[in-house]
């Protein structure tokens, strides 16, 4: 462990940044084994400390105690979520739900929270640091809404609810990687593929021969390889092809997400009721700024009536334009190509 750059100071390069550059996939489940074990010794002490509960021998122990766990395991998900195959990800399943539980097991303990309730209530004392109020507020919140407040079977439905939505969101993220990586395009007439500026040609021809093709252009569902052809390929097949296989991604193939997706809708609907809300968007909205879904919805409407009319003219402005290249419906395919047209026609943008 002592050579685990996870684990070690080696962690943290020049300018203390993260060495991302010396992680390997070995390295993270004794490193976030080791570090879950650390932060549960820690959530003991503190669980089990019998002086007077206080800011800092609670709240802040508790933040403390769990510092080097929230580190490993954000290198992790950095990872995970930007540059990570398929053996990456497989880890996840496994890790995951032990993240879950070890975060159930610290947000449902009924000794911990009469201790953080005990602290909140007495938030008064702190009242001239604002930055401590916060955090103490903050803390208590977070335990409500992790299921503190619940008891018997109700508390450990949400155990159970936490565990398989951690499971299932990273099947998702796992699917539509997989669905993203199983598309490509070669192509090797280069008049296919006229209109496409020359670096989106050198990156598809560097793609090409990165993945052992003997020259031509390779297209991909990533980004970098999508937005270039749906703004600039004159070709029309092309840039259906490629806009149907991004937006079918992950739907009636080996990689479906759709049973996925309507589980997570029930388990989120499930632990919504559970903590006292009507719906999963009233949970998640109760702490950002729309406050509840009502004024999300008065938000879009008001959107809706000042914007619907521009937008209509918009479209009827590219659609003019395709039907110059004998295009009688403007689809999706159609919209970035002709939007960078008219950009062109009338700013020389």
């Amino acid at each position: 462990m002592s050579e685990n750059p996870l684990v070690s100071d080696k962690r943290v390069g020049k300018y203390e940044a993260i060495a991302f550059n010396l992680f390997k996939l070995e390295h993270f489940k004794p490193a976030i084994l080791a570090a879950l074990n650390e932060a549960e010794a820690n959530f003991e002490l503190v669980r089990n400390n019998p002086e007077r509960p206080t800011f800092e021998n609670t709240i802040l122990a508790l933040d403390n105690g769990s510092e080097h766990l929230s580190v490993v395991y954000g290198v992790y998900n950095n990872l995970y979520s930007v540059h990570s195959d398929n053996e990456f990800k497989a880890l996840g399943q496994e890790l995951s739900p032990l993240m879950s539980e070890f975060n159930s097991k610290i947000n449902t303990d009924d000794k911990l929270f009469a201790s953080i309730k005990a602290i909140y209530n007495a938030r008064k004392e702190y009242s001239e640091d604002a930055e401590t109020v916060t955090l103490i507020e903050e803390t208590y919140d977070n335990f409500v809404r992790g299921g503190a407040m619940l008891v018997g079977e109700d508390k450990e439905k949400m155990k159970e609810i936490n565990k398989e939505l951690s499971i299932l969101n990273l099947k998702f993220s796992q699917n539509v990687l997989n669905a993203t990586n199983k598309f490509s395009l070669h192509i090797t007439d280069k008049e296919e593929l006229t209109g496409l500026p020359e670096g989106a040609l050198n990156a598809a021809a560097y793609n090409a021969k990165k993945r052992g093709k003997d020259g031509g252009w390779m297209f991909t569902l990533q980004q970098s390889s999508i937005l270039p052809v749906l703004t600039y390929a004159e070709n029309r097949t092309l840039r259906e092809k490629i806009s149907r296989a991004s937006s079918s991604r992950s739907y009636k193939d080996e990689f479906d997400n759709q049973k996925i997706v309507n589980r997570i809708t029930v388990l989120r609907g499930k632990r919504a009721k559970l903590l006292g809300y009507n719906t999963h968007a009233d949970f998640t909205l109760v702490k950002r700024m729309a406050e509840k879904p009502q004024n999300v919805l008065d938000f879009l409407d008001r959107i809706y009536e000042k914007a619907m009319h521009v937008a209509e003219k918009e479209v009827a402005e590219l659609q003019e334009l395709a039907k110059a290249d004998g295009v009688t419906e403007l689809m999706p395919w159609d919209v970035a190509f002709y939007s960078e047209k008219l950009k062109k026609q009338k700013f020389d943008f």
